[in-house]
C-alpha cells in the first residue's frame, strides 16, 4: 500500500487530504511542521510528498532542496496559495515534481500516486488517463 507524507499547516485541508486518501485506500503521515516532515522523512519511505510552502519550522521550498540535496527522490507534490508563474518556477527549480494551486481538486492528488506509480520510464509516456474517480466538486 503506498505511503503519502502530507505537510500541510491547515489543518482543514490536512485532515481532508489524509481522509481522502485514506478513503482510497492509501496509508498516510502527516505534520503542520517542516522540521518535522524532514524527520519523518530519515526515518520513513514515503512513495509522495504533497507539500506546502509557508510552514512553521521549515518552509517547504527549503524542505524540498534539502530533500533533494539528502539524495531522497520521493515525487514532491507542492500544493500552495502562492500562484504566480515565479512561485510555480521557483518550486519547480527547487527539486517539486509538480506544483498544484489551491484550492485544487482532490482528485488530482489521487492521479499523481498513479503517475509516479507507472513504472515506465517517464519520456516514454505518450499520455497518462485521468482517473475514472475524478470528480471536479471534490475541490478543497
Amino acid at each position: 500500500m503506498p505511503t503519502i507524507l502530507i505537510v500541510e499547516d491547515n489543518e482543514d485541508i490536512r485532515l481532508n487530504l489524509v481522509e481522502y486518501l485514506e478513503f482510497k485506500n492509501y496509508q498516510t503521515d502527516n505534520t503542520d511542521d517542516g522540521l518535522k516532515a524532514l524527520a519523518l522523512t530519515i526515518v520513513n519511505k514515503y512513495d509522495l510528498i504533497v507539500l506546502d510552502v509557508m510552514l512553521p519550522g521549515m518552509d517547504g521550498l527549503r524542505l524540498c532542496r534539502e530533500l533533494r540535496s539528502r539524495g531522497n527522490t520521493t515525487p514532491i507534490i507542492i500544493l500552495s496559495a502562492k500562484d504566480s508563474t515565479d512561485d510555480r518556477i521557483m518550486g519547480l527549480s527547487e527539486g517539486a515534481d509538480d506544483y498544484i494551486v489551491k484550492p485544487f481538486c482532490t482528485c488530482l492528488i489521487a492521479y499523481f500516486l498513479d503517475y509516479f506509480a507507472d513504472d515506465t520510464p517517464r519520456t516514454l509516456r505518450s499520455s497518462h488517463r485521468a482517473p475514472e474517480f475524478c470528480h471536479f466538486d471534490e475541490t478543497i
